[in-house]
């Protein structure tokens, strides 16, 4: 089944329908703005035929089968761990409802069915997560006017005011804890100081890290050569999928300093003797070929922090470190921070990394007075007054009694 839009040979539009092995085309808008918007009316029509659905709104509409066909209608739109979670609360959701009728569902029930959820030991996070998928269930009915209202209304949906969000605490490293930590993994387990690098000096996640191939990395002709990069294009979850993407959905390319650019020269040369570094080949790697697991990188970055006596953090703060210390240390430009972690948006980077902390005090408003170069004038004297020249424009004419006779001679 599908409905596709294209322009005819007469100059209109038309949607060219393909279903059950049958074709059909309808050809009558005049832009092409129109034809997709009756295309969306028709592939919602074609799904409701095939599920069994009433298109009047009038008959009984079991939530199951609208559910499902609710989840294939979008998740093209969604990456593959977001549509592997709502598959999962999809079941949830069809486990207690079933096909009962959608029009019947009320509050009441989505509160039980909150209860049900509690009582199976499933956490606060896990229930709203499975409550937000079936609120866009019943958004999605409300939109077609399939309902009057949305009965998960008021169950998991209240969101705190600016004055009520928290903004996270995070355990950062500065900028001599990260030299430390570098330096008892390059004496104690060197192999994992590139991946502890690209996170604290390049601010990679760690699925960019595991994902990374030799084929993404510019080195350039030199360390002085500017054409130094890591191009960021795929990750991997934590279950080990490969996805072909970044988290924000776009390719990147990340400044490799000359520091990093060093390391892993290094890890390179040593990849070239076991006859490895090619360019599809992982950078980061087990024993048996394959790329890096999540767990196995976190237990080796706990060692590496007790070792160098440091505080107890995350793998994902060496990320926030490296952001941080941009910003507080090196008041690097936060237009470029952000192309370098990746955000959508510099908003993102914003919000996580603006902290009151950085530049707050007064001595930044003292900065655009130590940067003029004014000259001090005495407060008892006054400048001498320059002459007004007049302008011709406001020049008075002379009197005729003034002006002298001229006498011309010829030659």
């Amino acid at each position: 089944m599908g409905v596709r839009v294209r322009k005819h040979h007469t100059g209109k539009w038309g949607c060219f329908i393909t279903r059950q092995g049958r074709r059909r085309a309808i050809i009558r808008w005049e832009t092409k703005k129109e034809a997709e918007a009756a295309a969306r009316k028709l592939r919602d029509r074609l799904a409701d035929l095939d599920l069994g659905l009433e298109s009047d709104g009038e008959g009984a509409v079991a939530l199951d089968a609208y559910a499902r066909r609710w989840f294939n209608l979008y998740e093209r739109e969604w990456k593959r761990t977001t549509r592997r979670n709502y598959s999962k609360c999809l079941d949830y959701i069809i486990e207690f409802f079933g096909s009962r009728d959608l029009k019947s569902i009320r509050l009441r029930d989505v509160k039980e069915f909150d209860r049900h959820l509690a009582n199976g030991e499933r956490g606060l996070k896990r229930r709203k997560n499975i409550l937000a998928v079936l609120r866009g269930v019943f958004a999605e009915a409300v939109a077609e006017e399939i309902i009057d209202e949305n009965p998960t209304v008021g169950v998991h949906d209240r969101r705190r005011s600016r004055k009520e969000r928290v903004r996270p605490v995070y355990r950062l490293l500065n900028s001599n804890q990260l030299a430390r930590l570098f330096e008892v993994t390059r004496e104690h387990e060197p192999s994992w100081l590139g991946p502890f690098q690209c996170a604290g000096l390049a601010g990679l996640r760690s699925g960019e890290i595991r994902g990374l191939q030799w084929g993404d990395i510019a080195f350039g002709a030199s360390e002085t050569d500017p054409n130094r990069y890591l191009h960021i294009q795929r990750g991997i979850t934590e279950r080990g999928n490969i996805e072909e993407s970044t988290k924000s959905g776009l390719d990147r390319k990340v400044d490799l300093s000359a520091a990093l650019r060093q390391t892993l020269l290094a890890h390179q040369m040593s990849e070239f003797v076991k006859g490895r570094g090619k360019p599809d080949d992982w950078c980061f790697y087990r024993p048996d070929g394959r790329f890096l697991a999540e767990r196995t990188m976190q237990k080796s970055f706990k060692r590496m922090l007790t070792l160098a006596g440091l505080e107890d953090i995350r793998f994902h703060d060496l990320r926030h470190s490296f952001a941080t210390i941009h910003l507080r240390e090196l008041r690097s430009p936060i237009v470029w921070l952000s192309a370098q972690l990746g955000h959508s948006s510099i908003k993102l980077t914003v919000d996580l990394y603006g902290h009151p902390e950085v530049e707050t005090d007064v001595a930044v408003a003292d900065r655009l007075g130590q940067a003029m170069t004014l000259s001090p004038q005495p407060s008892d004297t006054l400048p001498e007054r320059a002459p007004v020249r007049k302008s011709a424009t406001y020049l008075q004419p002379e009197k005729e009694k003034d002006l002298q006779p001229i006498e011309v001679t010829s030659p």
